[in-house]
């Protein structure tokens, strides 16, 4: 994704014919984004989660049992971010 809105929203990037077909979802997306936190263990809550959904996605775990999971074992290191 361009860093630039002009960029972004120019042909050269949205470029119908060109991969990826749809670059107009990150266009869209800038909206509701949100920052990442800045928590000094985010990288243990990220890698935890991650892990999480690669290993439902692997095993075609439910997706609401995957999420559950996630906030179950991120939950604690939120609350011990300093």
């Amino acid at each position: 994704m361009p860093s630039l809105r002009s960029v972004a929203e120019s042909e050269a990037f949205l470029a119908p014919g060109a991969a990826p077909a749809s670059s107009q979802v990150f266009v869209d997306a800038i909206a509701v984004t949100q920052p990442v936190p800045v928590l000094a263990n985010w990288p243990e809550i990220e890698d935890t989660a991650n892990a999480l959904f690669e290993e439902g996605y692997y095993t075609g775990a439910e997706a609401a049992e995957v999420a559950t999971e996630i906030v179950t074992q991120t939950a604690p290191l939120f609350e011990e971010a300093p």
